[in-house]
């Protein structure tokens, strides 16, 4: 067993991170491609919704990577 609690959660963070690349990828390719048009409302909540999840995921990765 790990001394490190929070080790699990290390290696899991550079995983959120490339599903946050890809979902971001995702919606752009949307907009940009014009599938995404008629619903700007849609729009606002998914890039809302991605930056939370950015913010959130760049938050646990400053914590996680200080050693206590």
């Amino acid at each position: 067993m790990s001394g490190d609690p929070l080790a699990g959660l290390r290696r899991l963070l550079p995983v959120l991170f490339l599903i946050i690349l890809f979902q971001a990828g995702f919606f752009v390719w949307a907009v940009w491609g014009g599938r995404a048009g008629a619903q700007p409302a849609l729009r606002a909540v998914v890039a809302a919704d991605l930056a939370v999840t950015a913010v959130t995921a760049f938050v646990l990765w400053r914590l996680l990577g200080r050693r206590r």
